[in-house]
């Protein structure tokens, strides 16, 4: 047995592993007025619990499977197009839930600068 060259690839794989971090486990903004008016200019009708219950809802469950990724890290059609109708279809959300998770996410993906 040779412990140099296992201990060599331990060692390489921990110091590669600290390069890249996890992405995910931003903590997402708090569902507040601004976000809300966002959402309300893409969805009439929003209020201001189906934005709350939006973040709830990422917080609850995207949290426990991979993380939360910064909501500015894609840009609005991607998450509206591709992430959140898979994500919400892996995690078995109802329609109420995605509806307000769609609202929460593109709200506060449309206040980011």
């Amino acid at each position: 047995m040779r412990p140099l060259p296992v201990l060599l690839a331990l060692v390489g794989a921990i110091g590669l592993a600290a390069c890249f971090p996890p992405r995910g486990n931003v903590e997402p903004p708090a569902a507040d007025a601004a976000i809300t008016a966002a959402a309300l200019k893409r969805f009439p009708g929003t209020t201001a619990e189906q934005v709350a219950l939006g973040r709830t809802v990422m917080v609850g469950n995207c949290k426990a499977c991979h993380g939360l990724p910064a909501i500015a890290s894609e840009p609005a059609e991607e998450w509206e197009q591709e992430i959140l109708p898979e994500m919400a279809a892996k995690a078995k959300l109802s329609e109420t839930d995605k509806a307000a998770l769609v609202r929460f996410v593109l709200g506060a993906r449309d206040t980011v600068k």
